[in-house]
């Protein structure tokens, strides 16, 4: 949706603003009859005129220079203004014919100061029409030839070398126009340097552009038509255009009351007719648009305190409608566009280069493109206010959100309040969904794993993009057709302090996951919790996970993982002595922690009510008293210890469960060892004297307390 918003805005607003310095530019080839006496606004436009009539081209014709009710009053009649550039001179994109036509333009107040053109007033009474086409050639210097039906030598045709195709065509049309305070050069850029220097020529564009100054300017409405093969076509209407304080390359203001358009596409509907989608938004309002940013990606010197595009954009009551539905868009804003990296774009270099018939690859042409992409900034894009609704459902989110996006990442994309329903199939549902703090791989990352059948963990994890924070609030799925639903309050991940591309940092917060027992498909389990009367599943669970490059410690400082009404499971772990190369080389992690050193380490089990509900069951199931089939589950364990049987720990331990068991209220099993014990002994330990770990270690456990 938001092309089709700035596109339009673009061909209306933004087309003002071009159109007046073209109209200003006008240069006759030819006076269609003689001028009546001389005024000195006669003879400025006329000397104006016979100086831009230099350009080869440029074609125009005009019916009459006739003076107004004062000397410095002057009105031009029946004008038409082609402009002719060949292919050479547009990047190979095609022959462009730009053709402008009116009926009347009068000039007020018309003064000329050195190489500098004034005008207190401009009008264009009624209307004045802008075309544009671009002909290519088809094929190659070689004949095609084409078989006709009868296959014979004679029936074959050939394709004539420079045969011509239009391509994309545009017009506009607009109505009753007033231009107030407009000043402009004499001279524009010599077009012949578009085909010797492009870059240049664009330099030389955005200079000329810089000295027009225009106070206000307003249009009453607009029209506008275009065509592209292969893709469809446009039509558009603009009521209310108006432009305040152009002057050195910035505009103020530019407003436009309200847009109308239809896009007819070359996709068909089931009965054979074009699909259309009809656009309708307005007001739209643009302020400080500057494009001096611009100059520096053309060569032109950097100026650093220029180098925001647009202050604000805002697009209000945007309909959008078609065959399958129709949507809703409250509100667009855009906010400061801008061009940090102000340097020449290698881009435009590689597209002169291939102009003048040079080899440029297309994967050179692709990276430098995205390179281009790198180059411009944006502050804010908000959506507001959407609604969709088609046969198959409809859906609605209160706001969409990008911040802070360039060419290294994002700072924040968010959506809030969404809720989606699809006829038969379900509806799902979240209060926020959102990542940040996010930075794109560099470009040679990516281009690397072209062709590359099995990439390095390396390629992968550079090739990766780093995300500091995800986060889903107040989720809901529900899927009747397949009895299936899910909720959640909230799901949280933060990472941060990268090494490479590895956080040594990261948080995690699941909170209320939500699963009805009548959807879990294992009776035991499903009969366990609703002998507890659960009838839906909540789970909780947290993580917090830290290295410190100081102290060298890595902590699991909160795994915990709860279930409502169930229990909870807390464990911690802290390693001393974790070499960087953990992060940096993590394929390698089993050397990089052989150096690593035991700290302490937790386990502990609270509140276990799904402990005293599972002997409930089980001592019914298998017809035996509660305290005996807990005493079976102490020496099952008991078998499991194998070489701990029988130390001190192991007699703790069993005691504990059987404390635990009676009374599940909390059961801890701690290590805090006397002094960091390095891994290499553990593992030696358990290889030579898996008895000696559990007083090597400090390990101690207990039940409720005790």
């Amino acid at each position: 949706m938001a092309p089709v918003s700035t596109k339009t805005f673009r061909s209306g607003a933004k087309c003002l603003a071009l159109g007046i310095t073209v109209f200003w530019f006008a240069a006759p080839l030819e006076t269609a009859r003689a001028q009546e006496a001389a005024t000195p606004a006669t003879s400025i436009v006329g000397d104006w005129l016979e100086t831009l009539n230099g350009y080869d081209t440029v074609s125009t014709s005009y019916g009459a220079i006739e003076p107004g009710d004062s000397p410095r009053s002057a009105t031009v009649k029946d004008g038409i203004i082609t402009i002719e550039l060949p292919s050479d001179q547009t990047f190979e994109a095609g022959d462009v014919t730009l053709r402008i036509s009116f009926d009347a333009i009068a000039f007020t107040g018309l003064t000329q100061t050195g190489d500098q053109i004034s005008a207190d007033r401009i009008e264009i009474p009624g209307s004045i029409d802008v075309g544009t086409t671009v002909t290519t050639e088809d094929g190659a210097a070689a004949p095609s030839l084409e078989s006709k039906p009868d296959d014979s030598a004679s029936a074959m045709q050939e394709t004539p070398d420079g045969a011509k195709t239009v391509g994309s065509q545009f017009h506009a049309n607009y109505q009753d126009i007033l231009i107030e305070g407009i000043s402009a050069p004499l001279d524009l850029p010599a077009l012949d340097l578009a085909k010797t220097d492009p870059m240049a020529f664009a330099r030389a564009i955005f200079n000329t552009i810089r000295q027009v100054t225009i106070k206000r300017a307003f249009v009453a409405s607009g029209t506008a038509t275009s065509t592209t093969p292969d893709v469809g076509s446009s039509a558009a209407t603009y009521e209310d255009l108006s432009l305040f304080g152009m002057a050195d390359g910035r505009i103020a203001e530019e407003h436009v009351g309200e847009i109308h358009s239809t896009e007819t596409t070359t996709i068909t509907n089931p009965d054979g007719t074009p699909q259309k989608i009809e656009v309708k938004m307005g007001p739209v309002v643009a302020r400080g648009v500057d494009l001096v940013p611009l100059a520096p990606l053309f060569g032109a010197p950097a100026e650093a305190d220029r180098t925001v595009l647009l202050d604000r954009e805002e697009i209000l009551n945007l309909e959008i409608s078609g065959a399958d539905g129709q949507g809703k868009i409250g509100g667009i804003m855009l906010e400061n566009i801008s061009v940090p990296k102000q340097e020449p774009l290698r881009l435009f270099a590689l597209l002169e280069k291939q102009s003048k018939g040079e080899i440029v690859s297309e994967e050179d042409l692709g990276i430098a493109a995205i390179e281009a992409f790198g180059a411009f900034s944006l502050g804010r894009m908000e959506f507001n206010d959407l609604e969709v609704t088609a046969d198959q459902g409809k859906a609605s989110l209160r706001r969409f959100l990008l911040r802070d996006l360039n060419g290294q990442g994002l700072g924040e994309f968010a959506l809030d309040d969404f809720s989606v329903s699809m006829a038969d199939q379900g509806e799902a549902e979240f209060s926020h969904a959102g990542i940040s703090g996010i930075d794109f791989p560099p470009i040679t990352a990516l281009t690397a794993l072209e062709g590359v059948d099995n990439p390095s963990p390396q390629q992968i994890r550079d090739a990766l993009p780093i995300i500091r924070k995800a986060i889903v609030s107040s989720l809901g799925i529900a899927i009747p057709a397949e009895n299936v639903s899910l909720g959640l309050d909230l799901f949280e991940m933060s990472q941060g302090a990268h090494v490479g591309k590895i956080p040594t940092r990261t948080s995690l917060i699941l909170d209320g996951l939500i699963l009805p027992t009548d959807q879990i498909t294992d009776e035991n389990v499903k009969s366990l919790l609703q002998s507890l009367d659960i009838k839906e599943l909540a789970i909780n669970q947290s993580l917090s996970v830290a290295w410190d490059p100081n102290t060298k410690d890595l902590s699991i400082r909160d795994l915990t993982l709860e279930m409502v009404d169930g229990g909870t499971v807390t464990l911690s772990l802290t390693l001393g002595n974790v070499p960087e190369t953990l992060f940096t080389n993590p394929e390698m992690a089993q050397i990089a922690l052989a150096s690593a050193t035991f700290k302490k380490a937790a386990l502990r089990v609270k509140g276990a009510e799904i402990v005293n509900a599972f002997l409930d069951q089980e001592s019914t199931r298998n017809q035996m008293p509660k305290d005996m089939l807990a005493e079976a589950l102490v020496e099952t364990l008991r078998g499991e210890l194998g070489p701990l049987a029988g130390t001190a720990f192991s007699a703790e331990l069993l005691s504990a469960l059987r404390t635990f068991l009676d009374n599940p209220d909390e059961l801890a099993v701690t290590f805090d060892p006397a002094t960091p014990v390095p891994m290499a002994e553990i593992l030696g330990l358990v290889m030579t004297s898996p008895q000696a770990l559990p007083g090597r270690l400090g390990a101690r456990a207990a039940a409720n307390g005790q």
